[in-house]
């Protein structure tokens, strides 16, 4: 079965543009304007976006988990995932107590194959090792699944020791695979969940601040800039502030304060390009940085703020002369 996409708008992760795409048995062979090729069934994508399909690499359908069950079936779950672009899911084949590696993947596939309206794959996760799974990481392998899932933590669960886990990792390597570790150690979480949680307490600031005091000396003018956490604003610090009028306090504005506007945009440049693209070279990283800036820049809006006192659009905790 072959298939022939006409006129495109093709969009990748560093691309955009218009072009035919020939598809022979449900692999692109050939990508470019005007092909001759025939095909089975030919599409007319005139001004339609052509994308490729996304793969979901962690799901989790019909898991038996906690006394109860994920809520996606891989019915649901797989058509959910074709409406929003997801071609592919891998979900996670569980092995429980006593079951060899195929007839977990047998399992998973009774499940899976009748009902998933997209393809899709496993990664075999690994609760139990015995000599007789030894030379079944090669025949997973050659089933086409190369991941081995392990679990530090879930115990009676999931949860596997350290002497299993190195076991794993050699004979997924061995067979050309690769180890997956949930690496959270359970007792030390259990130790931490105990543990009080760590707090930025206003005592915590002024030692701090008494650390900066040293270093700068008792009569350098220091101006700090902070945002606007209660722990900066107590009587304690006020009365600090009194003791060491040379010390000057600055806080952002609530919202949209320069800082958090250059937070923004780093966020958005990583979003947008970073996390998407695909980069050859540092060279073509700074190109496609400069271009999506240019991009950006056709259709930003300048940000204006505006206050009723000019002279309080940086606040202090005292008055002074300047503020810098």
């Amino acid at each position: 079965m072959s298939l022939l996409i006409k006129s495109g708008r093709i969009i990748t992760a560093t691309d955009d543009y218009v072009a035919d795409i020939f598809i022979d048995s449900e692999t692109i062979t050939t990508i470019g304007k005007n092909l001759p090729n025939k095909a089975d069934r030919t599409i007319d994508a005139s001004g339609k976006l052509v994308i490729p399909g996304s793969i979901d690499p962690h799901v989790h359908m019909e898991l038996p988990f906690g006394g109860t069950v994920s809520s996606d079936s891989f019915e649901t779950g797989t058509r959910a995932a074709a409406f929003g672009g997801t071609t592919t899911i891998i979900d996670f084949a569980i092995q429980y107590k006593g079951k060899t590696f195929k007839e977990t993947l047998d399992d998973w596939d009774s499940r899976a194959g009748p009902k998933c309206a997209i393809d899709y794959s496993y990664h075999l996760a690994v609760t139990e090792y015995e000599p007789r799974h030894a030379k079944e990481f090669a025949e997973v392998v050659e089933r086409g699944i190369t991941t081995f899932k392990i679990f530090l933590a879930y115990p009676g669960v999931f949860m596997i020791d350290d002497t299993t886990m190195f076991r794993v990792m050699q004979s997924a390597g061995e067979a050309g695979g690769m180890t997956l570790v949930h690496a959270e150690t359970h007792s030390l979480l259990f130790f931490m969940h105990r543990m009080p949680a760590a707090r930025h307490r206003s005592l915590d600031f002024l030692v701090f601040m008494d650390r900066v005091v040293v270093e700068y000396g008792p009569t350098q003018e220091v101006h700090v800039i902070l945002d606007n956490l209660s722990a900066h604003k107590t009587n304690a610090v006020a009365a600090w502030l009194a003791a060491h009028p040379h010390v000057h306090f600055h806080f952002t504005p609530t919202y949209s304060s320069w800082l958090n506007q250059v937070e923004l945009w780093f966020a958005k440049i990583e979003r947008d390009l970073i996390a998407r693209g695909i980069f050859t070279s540092v060279a073509n990283l700074r190109v496609k940085l400069r271009q999506y800036i240019t991009l950006h820049n056709k259709t930003a809006q300048p940000f204006q703020w505006t206050y009723s006192n000019p002279k309080h659009r940086v606040r202090a905790i005292r008055n002074s002369d300047s503020l810098h």
